[in-house]
């Protein structure tokens, strides 16, 4: 099986304030944190047994970086979804230089992208 098989890579973004699902009709602005979901985010500090939800905030422990519209990204947050089995979670900061118009989201971590 290759990595990208057994990660699943996917992501999906909510915005601030709402948890709603980001859209042209609901856009996320310059200066929002972003809550990107997805899965492979590799090594934790706290790995839960598996098919158990995480505990609390486990944090990535490979480096994770986070590119929107091209430019990376502060990340304030990488690692498990708090409530949630094998879901991760990037909370990066939205960039001034991105404006109201769609934008590509990359992942990087443990040296794989999606």
């Amino acid at each position: 099986m290759d990595y990208v098989t057994r990660i699943a890579a996917a992501i999906f973004a909510t915005g601030p304030k709402t948890g709603q699902l980001v859209t042209a009709s609901n856009p996320a602005k310059p200066g929002d944190v972003l809550s990107v979901y997805g899965t492979g985010i590799g090594q934790k500090a706290v790995t839960p047994a598996a098919g158990m939800a995480s505990s609390g905030v486990d944090w990535a422990v490979t480096p994770v970086t986070v590119k929107i519209g091209g430019g990376q990204e502060q990340v304030l947050y990488a690692g498990s979804t708090p409530g949630y089995a094998v879901l991760d979670q990037y909370n990066v900061v939205i960039p001034g230089g991105v404006g109201a118009c769609s934008a590509t989201i990359k992942l990087l971590a443990a040296r794989k992208s999606n």
